[in-house]
């Protein structure tokens, strides 16, 4: 059986190594090399360990605070539902946010409209409190 956190350790080196400049502004959705995470934490998927994220904050030029996106519905405080510029209905995932290196890009998907993106961000502030 091969280990799949010893793949992803080899994919992250390589991404590590990356020198790209990406343009992304908030409310972007992006596919992102997540990784192998542990637990209950939402990992990527397939041969690029890649999931759909959406920029809710720029922290500086290559970095950004980032929440996982799926399409299963689900419902309770963590979550908040939004169509996104495309007309896919996203779950945003918010107990897990994150901040990740924009290296970990992989390619533009979609954005958030901008109403959209405030309730997400209201949303979290809410559960932070």
């Amino acid at each position: 059986m091969i280990n799949l956190f010893d793949v992803w350790n080899r994919k992250k080196q390589n991404i590590h190594q990356q020198q790209k400049r990406i343009h992304f502004n908030e409310g972007d959705i992006w596919w992102v090399q997540f990784g192998q995470n542990i637990g209950n934490e939402i990992f990527g998927k397939g041969r690029d360990f890649a999931r759909p994220r959406l920029v809710i904050k720029k922290v500086f030029s290559n970095a950004v605070l980032i929440v996982p996106l799926s399409t299963k519905q689900k419902t309770g405080s963590y979550y908040t539902e939004f169509v996104d510029t495309a007309g896919n209905l996203q779950i945003a995932s918010l107990h897990q946010i994150r901040y990740i290196d924009v290296r970990r890009f992989q390619h533009r998907v979609s954005r958030c409209r901008k109403q959209d993106l405030r309730k997400i961000k209201d949303a979290l502030a809410a559960l932070i409190k």
